[in-house]
């Protein structure tokens, strides 16, 4: 993620820029193969851009019917209606989600937003932000919608603060009393990047009525927390509001569990778990089947840590577990979701339970085994149980489960759940291989801090038996005004193509550090590099690129002033291109050097409604269209559309 500087480090050594990477992936129906342990390859389809928002992030998750109702619980968050900022911080296993759940139920106008670590991208991030308020408030209206829907990832980074000032201007205009804004398992947006920022300015300048409660892992931050704290406007609360009393042990037993516990009881499980709510869940799984009226608290509870008491309860809940129901534990602990389909599909590729999913997730959730259930009636596993499971298989097992999963994602089209398996598996090559072909369609969906953080997840060994990902870096870097980054990783892409004999990928290669020099308007230097690739690319059956060098020199004459010469190769990009639109753009700055200023803004006012209503991809520095007409505005004296434009 960025910040002030790149997920990478790059460094100049004899003309190259070199990738140091600190660890913490628009081509369609191309196969690729995804190798597995029996030396086959399964070939799949790739054509899926990127996932649509998800609506169990942005709804409320329901009340378990088990869960314990804690008034003391509630009256505390409601304070969060007190203040701009409230940060509820406990770790894994203290209900932190359970009593959010249950504040859910009591607070009116409430929106919800569960955060997860694919929301570190800011485009994502503000998609689901959005359509979180709508949900919330379905009246409200100019939500940035249309905007963040066409956004192009060829026009650059995202412009968040003007997306941002939107959604807030809409809050202001349609709130008229206190909303509570609930952000869950905030921790994985706030430790670094921008979607950080993007959070710090919501508070900031939110309306009076917005209240914001993050919750999450600690330690949360924000760039300007201490100025809220320091204001009085910053409310903090740890685990020990939501650490179980005496009396609510007691309640938890009797209501929901069925054991009547006595004084001493509660008072000794209250002194084992302090109050941790996954282990007192443990210590019932294991009292459960205790023989007997009399309830026996064994020596080994008495552990030195909360941790050591967590693996001594887990594990005797575990290998009590029939063997069929031990060994699905182990198996879909693979998987984030608890999805019958991928349940199934992973069981049948090991040689278990086949089509047995369904009844086996219902006996989970019929024991209360450590499953949580989400808005559609999916479920997962509790995190940190989660972690304990995955810890019981030999790791050379995990990976080869995480490969089969990744395969199955594949066959799906779901390729960032295929990416996540992958890297889980440490399978780098078929993680590069996936990458190939899903970089372009992540760059043309605006997913740029996505794309960014998976190439660098990538060991370097890999990466650079990958010129296309190196390329991609240069799109990157180019895109984010990193010019000279830009050229080092596209002339390392040349030179791995060269020397692979790929003449396509050499005039792509071309092509990228020629768009570097008219982004900076160095025509003489654009010139030679365009033309070489024009040259290599003939014969080439991908006619779209050979459209785009036209245009490009096209535009690098305009930018030169050789009108005659740029309308000449803009014609012959319209007499090459099989199918789909001409660079508009650039016939209109023909106009605009021509004089022919009343015809430019008719037409550019007519494409600029067009691509509202059908956003198309436009390339970045010069080119867009709001700015070419604000331009001619202001040359023809129209400066109140010049300033809107």
């Amino acid at each position: 993620m960025r910040n002030s500087r790149s997920v990478f480090d790059f460094v100049q050594q004899g003309g190259h820029t070199n990738l140091y990477i600190s660890y913490p992936s628009r081509i369609y129906g191309k196969l690729f193969s995804l190798s597995d342990n029996s030396n086959k390859s399964v070939k799949f389809h790739t054509m899926q851009s990127y996932p649509p928002v998800l609506r169990t992030k942005i709804i409320p998750p329901p009340r378990n019917a088990r869960t314990l109702e804690r008034p003391r619980v509630i009256r505390i968050l409601k304070k969060a209606l007190d203040y701009r900022l409230t940060i509820l911080e406990a770790e894994a296993g203290y209900g932190k989600s359970t009593a959010l759940a249950e504040l859910a139920g009591e607070v009116k106008p409430l929106i919800w937003y569960q955060v997860n670590e694919d929301d570190n991208d800011p485009l994502v991030f503000l998609q689901h932000l959005c359509h979180a308020v709508q949900y919330a408030l379905p009246e409200i209206v100019d939500l940035p919608f249309a905007y963040l829907n066409s956004w192009d990832g060829t026009q650059g980074w995202l412009p968040w603060r003007g997306v941002l000032d939107q959604v807030i201007n809409s809050l202001v205009s349609y709130l008229s009393s206190p909303t509570l804004l609930i952000m869950d398992d905030a921790h994985h947006v706030t430790d670094s990047g921008e979607v950080a920022h993007i959070l710090d300015h919501l508070i900031g300048l939110a309306p009076a009525h917005l209240h914001v409660l993050l919750s999450g892992r600690p330690t949360i931050t924000l760039p300007t927390l201490s100025r809220w704290r320091s204001q009085g406007d910053y409310l903090e609360l740890d685990q020990s509001v939501l650490t179980f009393t005496r009396n609510e042990i007691s309640s938890l037993f009797a209501l929901h569990y069925h054991l009547d516990l006595t004084t001493e009881e509660a008072e000794s499980l209250l002194t084992y778990t302090e109050g941790w709510a996954i282990a007192l869940q443990l210590i019932w799984q294991s009292l459960r089947n205790q023989p007997g009226p009399m309830l026996e608290f064994p020596p080994r509870w008495q552990a030195d840590s909360l941790d050591v008491l967590f693996d001594v309860l887990a594990r005797e809940v575990f290998e009590r577990q029939p063997q069929d129901v031990h060994d699905f534990l182990l198996i879909t602990s693979t998987l984030r979701d608890l999805h019958p389909e991928a349940c199934d599909a992973l069981c049948l590729a090991v040689g278990d339970f086949a089509n047995e999913s369904v009844s086996m997730l219902a006996y989970l959730r019929r024991q209360d085994l450590f499953v949580v259930e989400t808005v559609d009636g999916a479920l997962r596993y509790h995190h940190i149980f989660h972690k304990f499971l995955r810890q019981q298989s030999p790791p050379e097992q995990r990976n080869r489960w995480h490969q089969i999963a990744a395969r199955y994602f594949v066959s799906r089209k779901d390729h960032e759940s295929a990416i996540y398996h992958l890297f889980e598996a440490q399978a780098w090559e078929d993680a590069a291989n996936l990458l190939d072909v899903y970089a372009s369609m992540l760059l043309s969906a605006g997913r740029l801090d996505t794309l960014a953080t998976y190439i660098a997840s990538l060991p370097p060994s890999n990466l650079y038996q990958h010129p296309m990902l190196i390329f991609t870096l240069g799109d990157l870097a180019r895109l984010h005004s990193r010019f000279d980054e830009a050229q080092g990783w596209y002339k390392q892409a040349e030179t791995l193509w060269r020397s692979r004999g790929q003449p396509e990928g050499v005039a792509r290669a071309l092509r990228g550090q020629a768009r570097v020099y008219i982004d900076t308007v160095n025509p003489s230097q654009a010139e030679r590099l365009l033309e070489e690739a024009i040259r290599l690319s003939d014969g080439f059956e991908d006619r779209e690129a050979q459209v785009r060098l036209y245009e490009l020199l096209a535009e690098n004459k305009l930018n030169s002033g050789h009108v005659e010469e740029a309308e000449g190769l803009r014609q012959r990009a319209e007499e090459l291109r099989a199918e789909g639109p001409s660079n508009d753009q650039l016939w209109f700055r023909v106009l605009l050097r021509t004089g022919r200023l009343e015809e430019a803004r008719r037409g550019l006012e007519e494409l600029a409604e067009t691509e509202k209503r059908e956003p198309v991809q436009t390339p970045r520095a010069h080119r867009e269209t709001m700015l070419l007409l604000s331009l001619i505005y202001s040359m023809m004296g129209m400066s109140k559309h010049a300033y809107q434009a």
